[in-house]
């Protein structure tokens, strides 16, 4: 099954130097009592310029990833950690029963990112957050496992059954990681690709969910992808902030 979701379908909450697209992952799927896919939430696509600050607030049983395609920006926590995240350095933080933390974008340019709120298997979970540091960017041509559940040999490890590849695809086709009965979730970041097998062309915002399916992605031009493999027979909790 393949199910196509585009751009237009996608939440817009601009406000000033703030540009955030709010995808819902499940929406497509016309649930009404869920817009999420199994343990992913939620994830904001968000350009920021920089300066503004977002103040100590909390998160309560969501697992947050931020990944940063371009530009930079802080994070100070509740933890006593102070770090800058940037394209080479990623936060995954499991916010367990109660965390705080705030962000303030940095120069000189623009910030552009995702911000990623996965369900974690159960609430209330010890709060914890991990960093990693990245030799390269991004992964040319690719797929480069970023974060996964214990037991993966991912760098940072999502308390979900969740498993997060991204590439840089250069005039390149890429078949998708082997799904293994898990459910795939296709954004693109970046540029566009045609799927292989179906006349779906995909542009930037673009999103589709593949089940059972052993398909290709063509880049004919740049495309930054990142791709979810998510088992959604798994247990995970809604109790979130913002990934219930």
């Amino acid at each position: 099954m393949l199910t196509l979701s585009r751009h237009p379908n996608r939440q817009h909450l601009n406000h000033g130097a703030f540009q955030l697209q709010r995808v819902h992952p499940g929406l497509a799927l016309s649930n009404p009592a869920d817009a999420g896919l199994g343990p992913l939430g939620l994830v904001d696509h968000a350009v920021v310029q920089p300066g503004p600050l977002v103040p100590m607030h909390e998160h309560r049983n969501d697992e947050i990833l931020s990944y940063v395609r371009s530009g930079s920006v802080s994070h100070i926590d509740s933890t006593g950690n102070q770090r800058v995240l940037t394209p080479h350095y990623f936060m995954l933080m499991g916010a367990g029963r109660g965390f705080l933390h705030e962000e303030q974008v940095l120069g000189p340019g623009p910030l552009h990112m995702l911000q990623i709120f996965i369900r974690p298997s159960a609430a209330e979970l010890e709060p914890r957050v991990t960093f990693c540091q990245f030799d390269a960017a991004d992964s040319p041509n690719a797929w480069r496992l970023v974060a996964g559940p214990a037991g993966s040999e991912a760098p940072l490890i999502i308390r979900s059954q969740v498993w997060l590849y991204d590439v840089h695809l250069t005039r390149h086709t890429l078949a998708l990681p082997d799904l293994q009965g898990r459910t795939a979730f296709l954004y693109v970041f970046s540029g566009a690709v045609k799927v292989s097998g179906a006349d779906l062309p995909l542009q930037e915002g673009d999103s589709l969910i593949l089940e059972a399916e052993a398909v290709s992605v063509l880049a004919p031009e740049d495309a930054q992808l990142v791709v979810f493999l998510l088992d959604r027979q798994a247990s995970f909790s809604r109790a979130g902030t913002l990934s219930g």
